[in-house]
């Protein structure tokens, strides 16, 4: 019976070691997809944050713009003013011209005659208006206008009449 009790203790020592190893086994496992998981919930996280901060960035860029367009028309305003007489300053009528190989349409009406970007200018074929146009970027005396598919496909003409209408 020594034997048998030997061998009975020895075997529960097998089974008690193998049960020993798979329970590391099962924490080691455990902890690595705990590690795992709070890795993917990092990088989502990341990925959040750059997003937001891509956001963030294109939004100030945009306010900089935006400030710094402001103040480049007060100064073209403030210099225009000091530069321009009074018919200048009043007239609400120019001309556009159309440059179909460069696709560039230039308005003669600008920042001093009130003109601002998004303005919208009537422009008119002899005393017929055939539409309008937005303004891109306005100077002092003259605007660079958002091209139209309108004047460069469906007239022939180069120069047209345009108004400020308010």
């Amino acid at each position: 019976m020594d034997d048998k009790k030997k061998i009975y203790i020895g075997m529960s020592l097998i089974a008690s070691a193998f049960v020993g190893i798979i329970v590391i086994l099962y924490v080691l496992i455990n902890v690595q997809t705990q590690k795992s998981d709070k890795i993917e919930l990092l990088q989502e996280q990341v990925t959040v944050l750059d997003t937001q901060s891509d956001l963030a960035k294109q939004k100030a860029e945009e306010l900089e713009s935006e400030l710094g367009e402001s103040i480049y028309l007060e100064k073209l305003v403030k210099e225009a003013n000091q530069a321009y007489g009074y018919e200048e300053k009043n007239r609400r009528e120019g001309r556009l011209w159309v440059d179909r190989d460069s696709k560039t349409m230039i308005a003669t009406l600008g920042v001093i005659n009130g003109v601002l970007p998004g303005a919208r200018l009537a422009v008119y074929d002899d005393d017929k208006r055939i539409g309008y146009v937005t303004v891109g970027t306005p100077m002092d005396v003259i605007s660079y206008i958002k091209p139209t598919e309108l004047l460069f496909d469906q007239q022939d003409r180069d120069y047209f009449r345009v108004v400020l209408e308010e």
